[in-house]
């Protein structure tokens, strides 16, 4: 699979049953990602003044910081969503998401196995794991993850 198709997969994950063809999924995607790519990571500054305990605004800043490429500061953010709730099963994928921008796929898919554990509905999960196992070239793994994927959304 080659590395658009990986993204394409990923995007896949977010829109349930849409079935890609070809350039309208890849303009889809795009349109996809440069949406959340125009989310400033200080937008969420003022949530975690106000709330310093909300997993969420260090969550979704998190992500923020992803769509950046800035994955140091991203898994500060989850780290501390994890410090302030160990069982959300967002901010270890999220870390995840951190250590495999940093090429780290070994730590990304504990991340992502440690997501899984704790809420093992989480279709989302098991696609971004599958691309991690597709990095190491572990296409039975990630075609499992890919098939549990589309088994929790209904599909067949």
């Amino acid at each position: 699979m080659t590395p658009v198709n990986v993204h394409v997969v990923g995007f896949h994950s977010h829109f349930g049953n849409f079935k890609p063809n070809g350039d309208t999924t890849v303009r889809a995607a795009a349109t996809y990602m440069f949406t959340i790519r125009s989310t400033q990571p200080t937008n969420y500054n003022k949530a975690i003044e106000i709330s310093p305990d909300s997993t969420n605004a260090y969550n979704n800043r998190g992500l923020a910081y992803q769509m950046k490429d800035n994955a140091d500061q991203a898994m500060e953010d989850c780290n501390q969503a994890i410090a302030l709730d160990p069982n959300n099963a967002k901010a270890y994928q999220g870390r995840g998401l951190a250590y495999q921008m940093k090429d780290n796929a070994d730590q990304a898919i504990a991340d992502f196995t440690q997501a899984i554990a704790l809420d093992p509905n989480n279709a989302d999960a098991y696609v971004i794991r599958g691309n991690a196992y597709l990095e190491q070239d572990h296409r039975d793994l990630a075609a499992a993850d890919f098939r549990k994927a589309e088994e929790l959304r209904g599909g067949s």
